[in-house]
């Protein structure tokens, strides 16, 4: 059987093959992030790849939904013959809810169940950023800015909002010495 990573990087392959350049975008942005958060964090090797599937196959409803509003209940009924649906679905729901939703606390009590709070808070603070970027013509300055007013009242988690924002002033430092 192939391993998970190699399965997804495949799907991954065929949704920007045949997703439109914003996907491609924002999935490209939200695995760079990601992958940047993980290294800061010291993520061990499972939950950097569980961070990474779930990125991905987020975005799996983009091969079947007819509109934007269905990408989310596309993809998992894409993905709910899958063993990993069962950690997979309530970290997507969770990053794509509002804290006001009725479900919203529930979803919080089945991850840290699960032992998947900080996969299910970098998921959700690098789609919002990337969605961000994606709405700001990649200022990246205004995204940031916005995403920390929104955290702030949405109740992101402020250690991944701070450690992002250290990340991006370090590339913009390193930016400026090259």
């Amino acid at each position: 059987m192939e391993p998970r990573k190699g399965v997804v990087s495949v799907l991954n392959k065929i949704m920007c093959t045949i997703g439109d350049k914003r996907v491609n975008s924002l999935v490209g942005n939200e695995l760079l992030y990601a992958k940047k958060l993980a290294d800061n964090l010291s993520l061990n090797e499972e939950s950097e790849d569980r961070l990474m599937t779930a990125i991905i196959l987020q975005h799996a409803g983009t091969i079947m939904a007819a509109d934007e509003a269905d990408l989310l209940a596309a993809g998992l009924n894409l993905l709910e013959d899958l063993r990993l649906i069962e950690w997979l679905k309530p970290i997507l729901l969770y990053s794509a809810n509002n804290t006001a939703n009725t479900d919203y606390e529930e979803l919080k009590a089945k991850i840290k169940l699960k032992g998947l709070e900080i996969e299910a808070d970098i998921l959700t603070v690098v789609n919002r950023f990337s969605w961000l970027l994606s709405e700001k013509d990649d200022n990246i300055n205004l995204a940031l800015s916005l995403l920390k007013r929104e955290g702030a009242t949405k109740g992101y988690n402020s250690d991944i909002l701070k450690r992002l924002e250290q990340i991006i002033n370090d590339e913009k430092i390193l930016s400026t010495i090259k």
